[in-house]
């Protein structure tokens, strides 16, 4: 009877573990060709009808070094069909962010400035322009101050809104990783993240967006509660009223990734308790088909590090008590599984790269990062302004 029991919470751990990571993006993949909900971009007749304006808003905090090169960067999108203006939220910056962006909005019109006597956060800056009456045209894009969009990008997001069907777009992430194999590792989650993203795109029901590029009708925007992710806060407020989301990924915007370890946990667990702060907040407005979808695609991945250590607790109790040849080969599996994931954590802390043992090493390192912000929500934790180290 142990070991009927072992046995079935081995299997159906293993089977949660499969599923939040396979089966679940085959399934989005399946459901996209049975459905045939994909439902491609407008011609170019309807591109050349569509001509709404947009307007690009960065909310920032002390980026004098780099909002000139930003500013550059969106004023080379030049193939839009409509206007395209530029607003920067200077959020109480305390460098020469404010003046850098007032000189340049006296060179070029199109460009203003919202400046803040306080630093009060990105989701309190945004909310307090909103108020101003500061969001004026038809499509808002919100970026970051790092934020580096390929040509093209914002035109091939703002003709996906010819579809009145469409209330938010958005964008691939694309990052510059520095040299070792953990930042290639991180890569590889960042790439199966876009691909779940393409795929509940297609559906409608894209949950989360990269901060990069995400562009909304103007009518639907909803004042953001102050310890929210922007990344879910706007996609799930634009699906509770109704309106499909969706991805583009020929919409590349690129931004660079910290290196430091201490950065991208720090990083890492902030993400994770803003965004179960998020769920919180708007789940009970949301339908059973974008909860099923937000649970399996972000929630499921909090509270797997659990159900990795009972699925290799039951195995090594079953390797002793029914050593059969299929209980030693899965926990010979694992056991190498996490030894690799033992190497990959020492050759990182003496900056030795190995490739072959950082996706081990970044899979369970993910999930134990996950289960500490949760503990950290539980009890309370709340983020409400984040200043990113330089």
């Amino acid at each position: 009877m142990l070991n009927i029991i072992l046995g079935s919470f081995f299997f159906i751990g293993l089977a949660l573990l499969c599923f939040a990571y396979c089966a679940f993006p085959l399934f989005l993949s399946w459901l996209n060709r049975i459905q045939h909900l994909w439902r491609g971009l407008p011609t170019s007749h309807h591109i050349m009808a569509f001509a709404p304006s947009v307007q690009v808003i960065i909310a920032c905090f002390n980026e004098d070094d780099r909002i000139r090169k930003s500013l550059a960067n969106i004023l080379k999108q030049s193939s839009l069909p409509g206007k395209l203006s530029i607003l920067v939220i200077s959020d109480g910056s305390t460098d020469a962010t404010a003046a850098e962006v007032g000189k340049l909005s006296k060179e070029n019109q199109s460009i203003r400035l919202f400046s803040l006597p306080a630093n009060v956060g990105k989701n309190q800056a945004i909310n307090a322009a909103f108020s101003a009456g500061e969001f004026k045209d038809d499509l808002l894009c919100f970026t970051d101050a790092d934020s580096e969009f390929e040509v093209g990008a914002l035109a091939s997001v703002v003709a996906q809104f010819a579809d009145p069907k469409v209330g938010l777009v958005g964008g691939c992430s694309a990052y510059w990783l520095s040299d070792g194999s953990a930042q290639k590792a991180e890569g590889f989650f960042w790439r199966l993240e876009n691909f779940l993203r393409e795929s509940e795109g297609n559906l409608g029901v894209l949950v989360s967006c990269t901060g990069l590029l995400i562009m909304m009708r103007r009518e639907l925007f909803e004042p953001l509660p102050t310890d929210v992710n922007t990344d879910f806060a706007m996609p799930l407020s634009v699906l509770a009223q109704g309106y499909e989301t969706r991805f583009d990924k020929n919409a590349v915007v690129r931004s660079s990734f910290p290196a430091e370890e201490e950065t991208v946990l720090k990083r890492r667990k902030r993400t994770i308790i803003r965004a179960l702060t998020t769920i919180a907040t708007y789940r009970h407005r949301l339908s059973w088909k974008v909860r099923l979808v937000l649970f399996w695609h972000k929630m499921a991945r909090y509270y797997l590090l659990p159900v990795q250590g009972a699925v290799l607790f039951a195995n090594l109790v079953l390797v002793n008590t029914s050593p059969s040849p299929l209980w030693v080969a899965l926990f010979l599996v694992q056991s190498i599984f996490y030894g690799a994931a033992i190497v990959g954590w020492l050759a990182e802390r003496l900056n030795i790269k190995m490739p072959l043992v950082y996706l081990p090493y970044q899979f369970t390192r993910q999930h134990a990062i996950a289960l500490i912000a949760v503990v950290a929500f539980c009890r309370g934790q709340r983020v409400s302004k984040w200043i990113p180290p330089r």
